[in-house]
């Protein structure tokens, strides 16, 4: 027996990696398409100021070997 599943991802596939983040929400947001992990200690925010010509970027931290934050994207 043969069982077929179909499923979406959040977003459609990329073809070049590129994100700028200008539409996202300051603080601890996600920018669409994106999610994170985050196991312990530690933290993501979309932030003014770090990115390209001072515009947005994503900014994550973990602090010790046993935190972990991730960025990931369903696209990619």
């Amino acid at each position: 027996m043969v069982v077929t599943r179909y499923f979406k991802t959040k977003c459609d596939p990329i073809t070049s990696m590129f994100e700028n983040f200008e539409t996202a929400l300051n603080g601890p947001n996600n920018a669409d398409c994106w999610d994170r992990i985050i196991l312990g200690t530690g933290y993501q925010q979309i932030s003014t100021g770090n990115g390209v010509n001072n515009s947005k970027s994503m900014y994550q931290s973990a602090n010790g070997a046993a935190n972990t934050v991730i960025a990931c994207s369903s696209g990619i």
